[in-house]
């Protein structure tokens, strides 16, 4: 196109930049009105995670269960608060199908376990039993790449028996083969004290990572989802 005789150069098209959808902290199940199960988790890793990727100036929409970190004094495009399981799922959803993000990391101590049935006011407690029956909640991270195979999956592993380096990497590859993730990250209970946080990163392009505090975890995996040959086309 010219005007006057002079070429005029078509700008080039600003690219958005990476969005991430997170999951972060605790989930809940209750029993009744007033009683719940839950974990340990204080989501702090998510916290630190959502501050690393921030400051990448990654669009971040995150889902967190119920914590005392201040999520809600940092910057995110969405910051949705859930209780339970199902709610984590569904926020998750909907935030994958409205924002089309390019990964999901999935940091949350999702419950694997929910009861079967919620009772409606408090269970006496001159009951002499109580009989619960639990069931599995959604696995999220599955929902997500079965509903949107293109957004890039990020899994957390928590296992309770240690494994030794080739256990451990057959064990990451299985999984990263097996669910089509871009990424695990892989620690194990007995190894987490209080200022320490092992945890192995394994990419599916074969990547390992072992880092020992949660502000290195959340840095490692904010250089991962920003690496050039790693972005969405």
């Amino acid at each position: 196109m010219t005007r006057k005789g002079k070429v005029l150069k078509q700008k080039p098209k600003k690219k958005r930049p990476i969005r991430v959808v997170l999951t972060a902290g605790p989930t809940r199940a209750y029993l009744d009105s007033v009683r719940y199960l839950s974990n340990y988790s204080t989501g702090e890793l998510g916290f630190c995670l959502s501050q690393a990727l921030t400051k990448k100036g990654i669009e971040l929409f995150a889902v967190v269960g119920p914590t005392q970190q201040p999520f809600s004094k940092l910057s995110f495009k969405k910051l949705v608060e859930v209780e339970t399981a199902d709610e984590m799922a569904d926020a998750t959803l909907k935030l994958c199908r409205a924002y089309k993000p390019d990964y999901a990391i999935f940091a949350a101590a999702v419950l694997d376990f929910k009861p079967q049935k919620v009772i409606s006011g408090k269970v006496s407690s001159q009951n002499k039993k109580w009989k619960i029956e639990l069931v599995p909640t959604p696995k999220i991270i599955d929902r997500v790449g079965q509903s949107y195979p293109r957004i890039k999956r990020i899994g957390f592993k928590l296992e309770w028996e240690r494994k030794n380096r080739k256990e451990l990497l057959e064990f990451a590859h299985d999984l990263l083969a097996r669910k089509k993730h871009h990424a695990v990250c892989v620690n194990f209970l007995p190894q987490i004290k209080k200022g320490s946080h092992p945890l192995w990163i394994v990419t599916k392009k074969g990547q390992v990572q072992k880092l020992r505090t949660k502000a290195e975890i959340a840095n490692a995996l904010a250089e991962l989802v920003t690496q050039p040959e790693a972005e969405s086309v």
